[in-house]
């Protein structure tokens, strides 16, 4: 139980970060030249469409490689393309191998409200930047794990498609 808390405190804060940040003075709306992240330990595909209503531009974890025991911090660029409204929520599924040992569906702006995220729904279109910090807790295996995250306006339009993995094996390739 500890372990799928900690997963989905990891995978709401890369969600919550992609969603809901901190806006920049300027709105931005850059082509997506690269659409996957990755660092020691962790990766992150961006599989949204150029239509969702979330586009990322960045996104970054630190410390690398992710430890158990520690806080890890997510930080994502976004352009918001049109308003996140209450009622926006996201689909998360976390698998250990092909086990699915997490499958949630939760609202974005209860999560950002829950995480004290400088900024709340309605969240207006612009360019945002955004760093959210979560304890890992001491007790997650030394393992591979693989997030999914799908997210939909309050309208089901798609907000966010996204692929994280983190490793937490000593024993990373």
């Amino acid at each position: 139980m500890l372990l799928r808390a900690a997963l989905f405190s990891l995978t709401c804060a890369l969600f919550v970060a992609a969603a809901i940040s901190t806006q920049q003075e300027t709105f931005r709306v850059d082509l997506l030249a690269e659409k996957e992240w990755k660092g020691d330990g962790w990766s992150y595909k961006d599989c949204s469409l150029e239509t969702d209503l979330v586009q990322l531009t960045s996104v970054s974890m630190t410390p690398e490689p992710p430890k158990a025991g520690q806080n890890q911090t997510v930080a994502v660029k976004a352009n918001i393309l049109n308003v996140i409204e209450e009622g926006a929520y996201a689909v998360v599924e976390v698998k250990f191998g092909v086990i699915r040992i997490l499958n949630r569906t939760f609202d974005i702006c209860d999560e950002a409200r829950r995480a004290n995220a400088s900024i709340q729904c309605p969240v207006l279109p612009g360019y945002y930047e955004i760093e959210q910090t979560v304890a890992l807790p001491r007790g997650i295996p030394p393992s591979k794990f693989k997030a999914s995250i799908r997210g939909y306006s309050v309208l089901d339009e798609d907000l966010l498609c996204g692929v994280a993995t983190v490793d937490f094996s000593p024993f990373r390739h």
